[in-house]
């Protein structure tokens, strides 16, 4: 298989991951787990995944090791809920933490996801993160969207406001080309989401990147 093939079966695999994993646009409140979304895109990717050529691989980490980094509390809001788990077919495999943050009091929310892309690397992280790719900046009445910059890393914003300054609220970011952080807050401000980003231990991520 070729380089424009491989990468083309890899991109596609990680296209449907991202369906099965995340949701499209989905409450943070889905009862769904990341276990149960897996399952429903198995399918889907598995001959996608049987077609990538044979290289070099490189385990993700534990995702117990991912949970680990996600913290009890972010941005003032307590967590939740706390899962994770390794998954994958013919070969591919991500290793996946999540939780959900929210507030005692009142409706903000922020869910959280850390991804290991593992070997895969670059690729993957392309076909999972399509912004990647794209320069994006639009604004309208009732928000905005853009590719930019997370002290700096790669990184995408989206907000849409629903009450004032509150609304959904996204902010995703790639860090050591494996590692796909996202967070997405439900009426909170961009600000909020921002200050949750702030309360992970991204130099830990770092760390684990250069195994």
């Amino acid at each position: 298989m070729t380089k424009q093939s491989r990468t083309a079966s890899i991109a596609a695999v990680c296209a449907t991951l991202t369906v099965g994993l995340f949701g499209c646009g989905g409450d943070g409140g889905s009862s769904e787990s990341p276990a149960d979304n897996f399952a429903s895109a198995i399918d889907g990717i598995r001959e996608a995944a049987e077609e990538m050529a044979s290289g070099e691989r490189v385990d993700p980490v534990d995702f117990r090791e991912l949970k680990g980094l996600l913290p009890e509390e972010v941005a003032g809001l307590p967590r939740v809920s706390h899962e994770g788990e390794r998954a994958g077919a013919a070969g591919f495999v991500l290793s996946t933490a999540e939780a959900r943050y929210e507030a005692e009091e009142g409706p903000g929310s922020i869910k959280i996801s850390v991804t290991d892309t593992g070997g895969f690397g670059g690729l993957a992280t392309m076909g999972m993160a399509a912004w990647l790719s794209l320069d994006v900046d639009r604004e309208t009445d009732r928000g905005y969207e853009r590719t930019t910059k997370y002290e700096g890393y790669p990184a995408y914003e989206e907000f849409e406001s629903r009450d004032g300054d509150l609304g959904s609220a996204e902010l995703s970011f790639i860090v050591g080309e494996r590692f796909i952080v996202k967070l997405d807050g439900r009426n909170v401000r961009m600000d909020d989401v921002k200050d949750a980003a702030d309360d992970l231990p991204i130099g830990r991520l770092e760390d684990l990147s250069g195994r």
